[in-house]
Formats: C-alpha cells, structure tokens, sequence
C-alpha cells in the first residue's frame, strides 16, 4: 500500500505541473497577442517582455522536475509491479 500511495504521490505532482505547463502557454499566448498591439517602445510591452522571461524561467523548471518526476515514476511502477508478480509466484 505504501508503494502504492509513493506512485499515486508522484503522479499527482506530475499532474499539477502539467496543468501549470498548460496554464503558463496559455497565459504566453495572451501576452504575446497583447505585445503584438502595442508599440516595442511601451512600458507595457517592457513589462510583458519581462513576464516572458520569467515565466520561461519557470517552464524550464517545470520540464526539469518532470523530467525527474517521470524517471522516478518509471523506477516506482516497476518496482511495484515486481513486489506484485513476486506475490503471486508464492
């Protein structure tokens, strides 16, 4: 059950940095429409270049510990799966 619970743990936090993958593109997309209707020149195209960077900051992050997440959601399903097939050879 303990093995069970770490996986489900792991796929959980995999899912919630998904789903703020998904929401930084979305938000990217926006700015970037918002950027294209003002002048290079604008306080507020500086302060959406700005959000930009930062949140790539955060997607590089984010792909980072997935990448990590997944290996060790790999290593844990197998791990699982051979403490059950030992179960059922006894």
């Amino acid at each position: 059950a303990a093995m069970q619970l770490e996986l489900a743990n792991i796929r959980a936090q995999i899912a919630s940095l998904e789903a703020r993958y998904t929401e930084i593109e979305r938000d990217q997309d926006r700015v970037r429409k918002n950027m294209d209707t003002v002048a290079q020149n604008a306080e507020s195209y500086s302060m959406w270049e700005r959000k930009l960077v930062e949140q790539e900051k955060e997607v590089d992050t984010i792909k980072t510990k997935l990448e990590q997440l997944r290996g060790e959601e790999s290593q844990r399903r197998i791990a699982l799966e051979e403490y059950i097939s030992n179960l059922s050879m006894d």
